[in-house]
């Protein structure tokens, strides 16, 4: 969730070239942090979307990284997300997991609830698959 009031402003931005449907520019704002700017260039409905998907996340316990409102030195107010560094997009550790060389632990019950998350969202993401690729494997999960 935003621990931050009031916006904050973004001291430096750069275009992202990241291939993501939402993200336009990566950002530092005066708070030190990096952030993923999602703004209403693409589509209108994204900063606010991004922030109600956020709040369901929490409600679902699913980990987000903090997120802000971000003034861009035009004023426009645009939604941020911090950029997290430790996300892993490796897809050995992807398959690692799927073939259980790593103990899943609470990670089965975790998949759950962004599975439901982004089915409510209407969208299909990686996770799908490996979800699909334990059921059964490992209790808790749905496929």
């Amino acid at each position: 969730m935003s621990a931050h009031m009031f916006p904050l402003k973004v001291v430096r931005c750069d275009p992202s070239n990241l291939g993501t449907a939402d993200c336009d520019f990566i950002g530092r704002a005066d708070d030190g942090m990096d952030y993923a700017i999602k703004t209403i260039v693409k589509n209108p409905a994204t900063p606010a979307a991004e922030w109600i998907c956020y709040k369901l996340a929490a409600l679902c316990h699913i980990a987000t990284p903090q997120f802000a409102q971000l003034t861009m030195r035009d004023q426009s107010l645009v939604f941020g997300a911090q950029w997290d560094g430790s996300a892993v997009n490796d897809q050995k550790v992807k398959q690692d997991i799927i073939d259980g060389a790593v103990p899943a632990g609470l990670l089965s019950q975790r998949l759950s609830a962004i599975l439901a998350f982004d089915i409510f969202r209407g969208f299909k993401f990686e996770v799908q698959q490996l979800v699909k690729s334990w059921s059964g494997r490992i209790p808790h999960t749905v496929s």
